[in-house]
């Protein structure tokens, strides 16, 4: 019988007492761990050119070279790995100047059950996408592309002098890729937040515009779209990510805590798009073959060129970031339900079922709509929900459309008159 490979797992900390502390509370996962312990960032980095680590986790606060200053070097060498920042108090400029490198944040002192159990969770992402090309794309990649006229009125009500709390929280709703960085830092354990959180609004209040700040002007965490990324329809991804929000929202309103992670699951559900984006490799082929194609072409694109899906790679992204477990699943199952046992409506079911009605609505447009078509709902779900409740959500998307082209025009009209 073959032994399972032991996963890699490599610490640095300037503190010889953390790490003795680190090899007595973990001395139970040696069967299933090889780890090497490290004072000096330079040694970790020349143990690292030998032998590659699965996850590597540091301080942030050391002489010489700090947990960032570490972390780039690593993502430089090995972009496959994942990386955790398990640090006390920090300063915020300095967590920040992190994000672009580190996936998940874990405060001092934790306990050693805990610390396994995020270990063990992060080891484990690539199984839950059943896709490890997912994670080599998702841990390679450390910007993710914003709509520049969204990201500006962001940035501008940010600057402003009295900056409005829900105004940011609405523009940050409106934007993927800003929404998933904050969810990133509040579900960090960095933040001292207690439980695991799926709500966009929540996290913005619980961070504080201060942080909010510091994230949105980072450079190195959002980029705008430049013109080689204009074939890719931004405006209509948006739109499409605002309805199947709604709509997963509206599934699950009775329940006001699976309703906001359905809501953030929604919003988030094809941000593994985003990411190939910025993955570097077949992206002006992915984009020429699927401009102006149904989503299964874009499916088949995204096979084909990368080896995973969309969903594969946003699920393997929210995973590995450490955001709730059911907030990741909706995210890498939204097209294949069927791999999930969902006996009951819940945030991935939700989503699946949103995403579904806004695609068939969004295909009414296209020449060859079949009107007799319905949306692609999987049987397990279909179940679950009764004809007028999709025809109810169906009207709820079209009415989601109507008022983003509204905000579109009215952007348009505000640019203009400037």
């Amino acid at each position: 019988m073959t032994l399972p490979e032991k996963k890699r797992v490599l610490f640095l900390d300037d503190e010889e007492q953390i790490l003795d502390s680190l090899r007595v509370a973990l001395r139970r996962e040696r069967k299933r761990w090889s780890m090497r312990f490290f004072s000096n960032g330079a040694d970790a980095l020349a143990s690292l050119a030998e032998e590659p680590a699965d996850i590597i986790v540091t301080d942030m606060r050391m002489p010489q070279m700090n947990g960032a200053e570490f972390l780039e070097k690593v993502t430089e060498k090995l972009p496959n790995s994942v990386r955790i920042v398990l640090s006390g108090e920090a300063a915020e400029e300095l967590a920040v100047s992190a994000i672009p490198f580190a996936h998940q944040w874990i405060s001092k002192p934790t306990e050693a059950a805990e610390l396994v159990r995020i270990l063990g969770r992060a080891l484990a992402t690539s199984e839950l996408t059943h896709s490890s090309r997912a994670r080599q794309i998702v841990t390679s990649v450390a910007k993710l592309p914003v709509l520049p006229q969204v990201y500006r009125e962001l940035t501008a009500a940010l600057a402003a002098d009295e900056v409005c709390l829900d105004l940011v929280c609405g523009l940050v709703q409106k934007q993927p890729s800003v929404s998933a960085r904050v969810l990133q830092m509040s579900n960090s354990a960095f933040f001292g937040l207690p439980r695991a959180m799926g709500n966009i609004r929540e996290a913005v209040g619980y961070l504080g515009l201060e942080t909010i700040k510091n994230l949105v002007f980072a450079a190195e965490v959002i980029c705008e779209l430049g013109p080689e990324d204009g074939s890719f329809p931004m405006s209509d991804f948006l739109m499409q990510a605002t309805a199947t929000s709604k709509l997963a929202a509206e599934l699950l309103a009775s329940d006001s805590e699976a309703s906001e992670t359905a809501a953030s699951a929604g919003l988030l559900h094809d941000i593994g798009r985003l990411v190939l984006l910025q993955s570097g490799e077949h992206v002006s082929e992915y984009l020429r073959d699927c401009k102006g194609k149904p989503e299964d072409a874009w499916i088949e694109a995204e096979e084909r060129l990368f080896g995973a899906t969309h969903a594969e790679v946003g699920g393997a992204l929210l995973g590995v970031w450490g955001l709730p477990h059911n907030l990741v699943e909706a995210v890498a199952y939204h097209h294949n339900l069927d791999a999930l046992e969902c006996p009951s409506m819940e945030p991935a079911v939700a989503v699946h079922v949103a995403r579904a009605i806004v695609s068939h609505e969004l295909d009414r447009s296209r020449e060859d709509f079949d009107e007799s078509s319905a949306p692609r709902i999987s049987p397990g779900a279909l179940a679950l929900i009764d004809a007028p409740t999709i025809e109810h959500l169906a009207t709820l998307a079209r009415e989601s459309f109507a008022a983003d082209a509204e905000d579109e025009d009215a952007c348009a009209s505000s640019s203009r008159a400037k």
